[in-house]
């Protein structure tokens, strides 16, 4: 149902602005498409709330970790899962980077980058 409304809003949330909740609706758009495998409306939603967030990078705008690295994670898995790896890569490491010392956010980036680099067939990097 989500995924429909999204579709009918013309793949943009009606939200004004950089909205908080705009950010939070496509991280769990973003998961619904990876999850369907369908990855370019993912990769579009979390580029689009990598742009949203900005200079915003720790903050978690109510979600247990800051969407400034689940997007990543995400972003980083659906270009993977699509092989292009060029692009995954880099955003795998950003998400480490960018994870800090918040210890999901860690485990959340190692994982990333582990199934990264695994699928991309390059587990000794």
């Amino acid at each position: 149902m989500g995924v429909g409304l999204w579709g009918r809003c013309g793949g943009r949330v009606p939200f004004p602005g950089e909205s908080p909740l705009q950010i939070v609706v496509n991280q769990f758009l973003a998961q619904t498409h990876h999850d369907l495998a369908d990855y370019a409306p993912a990769v579009d939603l979390l580029e689009r709330n990598l742009t949203l967030i900005g200079d915003r990078a720790a903050e978690r705008f109510g979600l247990p970790q800051p969407p400034a690295v689940s997007s990543r994670q995400g972003l980083a898995w659906c270009l993977a899962w699509q092989g292009r790896f060029d692009q995954a890569v880099p955003v795998a490491i950003e998400a480490l980077r960018v994870a800090g010392e918040h210890p999901g956010s860690l485990a959340s980036a190692h994982s990333t980058a582990g199934l990264t680099y695994l699928l991309k067939s390059d587990v000794a990097t």
